[in-house]
Formats: C-alpha cells, sequence, structure tokens
C-alpha cells in the first residue's frame, strides 16, 4: 500500500493527495535554484525551504520537518554525510536523498551507511529525481542507474576480501586436490600413484594444509572437510 497521505479537498469532499514536502540544499544558489525550479514543476511535490551551508541544512529540516531533504554532498560547515547523520539522530522521520558529483564508493556507498534513502548524481534529470523522491516517499531506496556500478564493485572487493580471509583460500590448487583425497581415506602411497607424484610430496602438500588449516590430525581434517562440503558423507538407506 502506497504511504501518501490524503485529505479531503474543502467544502467538495473529494479525497486528494497531499503534496509530500521535500527541503533542497546546495552550496550554489544556482543549484538550489534549479533544484528548486525542477521538482517545483511537479503537481506532487512542494518545496517547502532552501538551505545553502551543512547547519542551515540540520536547522531548517527540524524546523520546517519536510517528508524529505536533498543534500548536496559538497555542503559547507557540515557536508552532505554529516547532516545526514545528523538528521538520523535528531529527525529520523526524515528521509534523505544525497545528490553527489562523484560516484566513488565514499560517496555512494558512504551515503547509504551515513542514513541515506537515496543517492543520484548532480547529472540527474528533473524526472529522475522526482522518481527518486517518490521512491524513497514510499519507503524504497533509491539508486540511480548510474551509479550502481559503484555499488556493484564494492560488493565485488567486500566478497574479495572474505575469500582471501577464507584459510582454506590460501591453500594451493595441489594442496586442496591432496587433502580432499586424505580426506576420502586415501593413503599416501595411492595419493601418489594417482597424482604422479612422491610420497614425500604428498605428505609436504599435507602437512602445509593442515598447517595453514590450523588442523592437527586426520579425525579433525575428515570433519573440516564434511562441513567445508569438501567431501560428503554417504549414507546408506
Amino acid at each position: 500500500m502506497s504511504s501518501a497521505v490524503y485529505s479531503v479537498a474543502h467544502g467538495r469532499g473529494i479525497i486528494v493527495p497531499e503534496k509530500m514536502k521535500v527541503l533542497v540544499t546546495g552550496e550554489h544558489g544556482l543549484l538550489r535554484e534549479g533544484l528548486h525550479r525542477l521538482l517545483g514543476a511537479y503537481e506532487d511535490i512542494d518545496v517547502v525551504g532552501e538551505a545553502e551551508d551543512g547547519k542551515e541544512a540540520v536547522e531548517k529540516a527540524c524546523a520546517l520537518q519536510p517528508d524529505i531533504v536533498i543534500i548536496d554532498s559538497n555542503l559547507k560547515i557540515m557536508n552532505g554525510m554529516e547532516v545526514t547523520r545528523r538528521l538520523a539522530r535528531e529527525a529520523p522521520k526524515i528521509k534523505v536523498i544525497i545528490l553527489t558529483d562523484r560516484d566513488t564508493r565514499e560517496n555512494v556507498v558512504g551515503a547509504f551507511v551515513a542514513g541515506a534513502c537515496g543517492c543520484v548524481p548532480m547529472t540527474t534529470t528533473g524526472a529522475d529525481l522526482a522518481s527518486a523522491v517518490r521512491a524513497v516517499h514510499k519507503g524504497e531506496i533509491y539508486l540511480h542507474h548510474s551509479l550502481s556500478r559503484t555499488m556493484v564493485n564494492t560488493y565485488l572487493s567486500f566478497r574479495k576480501i572474505e575469500e582471501t580471509d577464507d584459510p582454506y583460500e590460501q591453500l594451493t590448487e595441489r594442496e586442496k586436490h591432496v587433502l580432499r583425497l586424505v580426506a576420502e581415506g586415501q593413503t599416501s602411497r595411492q595419493i601418489a600413484y594417482e597424482l604422479g607424484i612422491a610420497m614425500k610430496t604428498v605428505r609436504r602438500h599435507t602437512a602445509g594444509a593442515m598447517k595453514k588449516l590450523s588442523i592437527h590430525n586426520r579425525s579433525e581434517l575428515i570433519k573440516y572437510a564434511i562441513r567445508k562440503g569438501i567431501i560428503q558423507l554417504e549414507i546408506e538407506a
């Protein structure tokens, strides 16, 4: 169900949607005027005020209680992230859309970490900005499509870090192979024959893998391999 608020038109009994109240901010007057004019052209949006720096943004947001504040990431006194964090503490019902001029991880991911509900680039169109306002007003998270690559790259980099932190990923491919064969119950002689390597090489790979995994005996190795999905238990019916 939509989160839009409705009111009855005076004397007519006609139910009409109330406009979404928006406060716009910007370091430069031209930016604020542009945002005001762009958003004010939409019938469902009411621009209730402007602010030129971070301090004024917080003060006006708390005084006017708009539904949404569009925050220029480059505000003076307090930058966009600082204002967003302040509003999250002092006026948690007010939703924030960050307007950023850079698609860096600090700007895009940082906006959501700070508490913003939306992030759009400075180069966005009035139609896209209005869409962001409507989406955020309904309780959705809005990320402009031009910034999605930054989010995906951030996710992939975190996944890479997670994999790097996994001791199993520190094993060489040969160590992983030997580890699986040992866990399956094969002897060093059998493994050496299957892989075409010397028995002492098998033992070296086994010892190296167990050391990296902090495993001290074959029993622990088998349990680890089962948990990790390296081998599977065969259950008789």
